[in-house]
């Protein structure tokens, strides 16, 4: 079988269990007070643009919880669009944090900055508003859950919101490596306070660097430890941040796998099959005959989004280990 379900079924670059075996026997201080940790940090300061500060956690869904557990007082809630990961794929971890997810209607899987301004000023307007959870914080993945990706134009609007209602604007990048380059990583950092680049889903083992304001020092260094995302060997992170980032690997497997998938979409729709969502960095999601469905699956696996009378919506990921021969089975099936 071929999977193209999601992009974290390979194990890692190469490149990164050559720098494990290399490095095994070092000796090293823990929880990230290794060389191999502050090295990779400073590899990625390269690409920001204010004074912001790196940590490495282990995983996605870990590092929502973290930032909205440590961001957020006990009475309010983050917003996210309602197909965003925190509301829909992470299990309540945010709410067994003690925090609402408050979900807004998106459109391709993006908030809109007229929806985010009018649910503020409602709430700030309402004169019931101490009875309701306060929405203090904004949440957004770039790219989204769909694949889409936000303009710069997008997020500067969104930004500006946040700004005026003095709301914090966390960024989720666990697919950040398969953004257009001319809006990846240092856009991010100059619009969010708080934000991750994704490491699990673009090459690495596992990982993610948490990059934030230094007012969240304080509290994040203690919170990193309380929910159990500080690890003892922290090496294990820097590693493969430092491998990475030293010479822009992470920014090379992404845009080769977004070029991939923009030759696939191309590929689909020539062939007659529609494509539900625009195609902007490595998920294609394909509307597709229930009986074309069921003969692909004898050869591939996918994601099904949903499924509408006779047709399966589902979801094609191309991961940084994708190759061209594996899309050309496909789009021979296809």
């Amino acid at each position: 079988m071929i999977y193209f379900n999601c992009d974290y079924l390979e194990g890692a670059h190469p490149r990164i269990l050559e720098a494990f075996e290399k490095t095994n026997g070092i000796q090293q201080p823990g929880y990230g007070e290794d060389e191999y940790s502050q090295k990779a940090i400073e590899a990625i300061k390269k690409h920001l643009k204010k004074d912001q500060r790196v940590k490495f956690i282990h995983g996605g869904t870990a590092t929502n919880a973290l930032v909205i557990a440590t961001l957020l007082k006990p009475y309010e809630g983050v917003v996210s669009v309602d197909s965003g990961h925190i509301n829909v794929h992470e299990t309540g971890a945010v709410e067994a944090t003690g925090h609402k997810v408050i979900s807004l209607k998106g459109k391709d899987g993006k908030i809109q900055s007229r929806d985010l301004d009018q649910l503020f000023r409602e709430h700030e307007e309402s004169p019931t508003r101490i009875h309701e959870v306060r929405p203090a914080m904004v949440y957004l993945s770039q790219p989204t859950e769909y694949g889409t990706v936000y303009t710069g134009e997008e997020l500067d609007e969104i930004r500006k919101i946040c700004q005026y209602w003095d709301r914090p604007l966390f960024i989720d990048g666990a697919r950040l490596a398969y953004l257009p380059r001319d809006n990846s990583l240092e856009k991010i950092a100059e619009v969010a306070d708080i934000f991750y680049i994704g490491g699990t889903k673009c090459g690495f083992l596992l990982g993610e660097a948490l990059v934030y304001n230094k007012i969240y020092e304080e509290d994040l260094s203690y919170m990193i430890k309380t929910m159990g995302c500080l690890m003892a060997k922290g090496r294990v992170l820097g590693i493969q941040f430092f491998e990475m980032f030293k010479d822009n690997l992470y920014f090379e497997l992404g845009q080769k796998a977004r070029q991939q998938t923009l030759e696939l979409a191309e590929d689909i729709q020539e062939k007659g099959y529609t494509i539900e969502m625009p195609v902007d960095a490595n998920l294609i999601f394909m509307r597709c005959p229930l009986e074309k469905y069921e003969e692909l699956q004898q050869q591939f696996v996918f994601d099904v989004d949903r499924r509408e009378k006779d047709d399966i919506i589902i979801r094609i990921a191309i991961s940084w280990a994708t190759s061209d021969d594996t899309i050309l089975q496909l789009k021979k099936a296809l």
